[in-house]
């Protein structure tokens, strides 16, 4: 995938400052194709739940995700509290509808409109460096010798606060993405069946 980075500053510079997401967060709708979902795709969407110790990507603030891996989860708030890959000990308690496992989802799940993660920009905190995931919707999908390719834009915008948007690697879209490239969210109602399954056994 073609993705910009930008090396400079750290975190705490371009992020600190913004204030961070609370509640009312829009829910990412599926894709549109994916309404009735078939009983062998239900397997891959619960998959996309992330579970407790699980590998995520989840919002930090002024629309930025970043690795974590989840240390709790309220059933009552939908809420996730994750511990940050870096020592950063803020923002760690987000939304469900902000936090994504940290793997590669089936191809299936991805459609035009999907919101999904996508990499662009890099951060320093410390002694630690990484990429930095933003929130976007897939706008076009190339299938190129059996291998898909997607094409998409950000979700938000410096309107929003988004952090990166002001730094000189900013693109407003971001062009032949693989799918290993992406993050999807989990869905609602598959995200309290495996929590409710978990509980029961």
């Amino acid at each position: 995938a073609v993705v910009s980075t930008q090396s400079t500053g750290s975190i705490v510079d371009y992020i600190k400052p913004q204030l961070p997401i609370t509640g009312g967060s829009e829910i990412p709708p599926p894709a549109p194709e994916a309404a009735e979902q078939p009983v062998a795709e239900k397997s891959i969407m619960q998959k996309m739940v992330p579970m407790l110790g699980d590998a995520v990507v989840a919002h930090y603030a002024a629309w930025q995700f970043f690795p974590a891996k989840v240390a709790e989860f309220n059933r009552h708030t939908l809420r996730y509290t994750v511990n940050w890959d870096d020592p950063d000990p803020s923002c760690r308690v987000q939304p469900y509808n902000l936090v994504a496992m940290n793997a590669e989802p089936s191809d299936e799940l991805i459609g035009i409109g999907s919101r999904v993660l996508f990499k662009q920009g890099t951060y320093r905190f410390g002694d630690s460096t990484g990429d930095v995931w933003n929130l976007g919707e897939i706008t076009g999908i190339q299938e190129v010798g059996g291998e898909k390719f997607y094409s998409g834009k950000h979700s938000k915008s410096a309107a929003d606060g988004l952090a990166v948007a002001t730094w000189p690697s900013f693109s407003p879209t971001f062009e032949r993405a693989k799918c290993s490239d992406l993050r999807l969210f989990p869905n609602a109602i598959e995200m309290l069946e495996q929590y409710k399954l978990m509980n029961e056994e």
